[in-house]
């Protein structure tokens, strides 16, 4: 984790050197012929998750996206031969980094004017106008 407080910002970097995001959402049948890019595109869904039987799950990288974008932060994930970059606007693609698990990093301002939570949106907008 690095702060730059000038900046304004804080990052957030996980390192993850399992089978990767791709790897594990094609891991079920329906996914087999995915590309990593239409992975990690399944992957953010709301309720997709790979956790089988009764473990809850699905919600993570749909909850993070969403605070990453109303805050104007920067999320960028980097799993297997697959890319996505969310900020304002949002990126897929196949690259290949032949990376064998998952680069996680996290850009988030430190910057109470955009700073909220779901519930906290319409009083963000309120200071804003």
């Amino acid at each position: 984790m690095s702060s730059y407080p000038k900046l304004g910002f804080l990052h957030l970097t996980v390192i993850d050197f399992g089978i990767g995001i791709p790897s594990n959402v094609r891991s079920l049948p329906q996914n087999s012929d995915k590309t990593a890019n239409e992975a990690l595109q399944w992957a953010f869904e709301p309720g997709n998750s790979t956790k089988q039987d009764s473990i809850s799950g699905g919600a993570g990288l749909n909850l993070l996206q969403d605070f990453i974008v109303k805050n104007h932060g920067n999320l960028t994930i980097f799993s297997n031969d697959g890319y996505v970059n969310i900020d304002d606007n949002i990126i897929n693609k196949n690259k290949c980094t032949n990376l064998r698990g998952t680069l996680i990093n996290i850009a988030i301002r430190c910057d109470e004017s955009c700073y909220c939570l779901a519930t906290e949106a319409h009083q963000l907008k309120k200071r804003l106008f």
